[in-house]
């Protein structure tokens, strides 16, 4: 339940950011948002505090281009 609550809110904000900037790209932004879903869910211990915003920072660079 976690993992489709933290898909959500990824896919809602990558929009609005995909929609400000002018360029909004749907596959890649599911793409990124089931990435960023599947690093939470697999790491525990709160590894994943850690590991999240770094990909996400790097999705948001690469393949959204943010």
């Amino acid at each position: 339940m976690r993992q489709l609550a933290l898909f959500v809110v990824v896919a809602g904000l990558g929009a609005i950011f995909g929609i400000a900037v002018g360029d909004l790209r749907p596959v890649k932004l599911a793409a990124a948002a089931a990435v960023l879903s599947v690093i939470e869910g697999s790491l525990g211990y709160g590894l994943d505090n850690l590991l999240l915003p770094l990909a996400a920072s790097v999705l948001g660079q690469t393949l959204l281009s943010f």
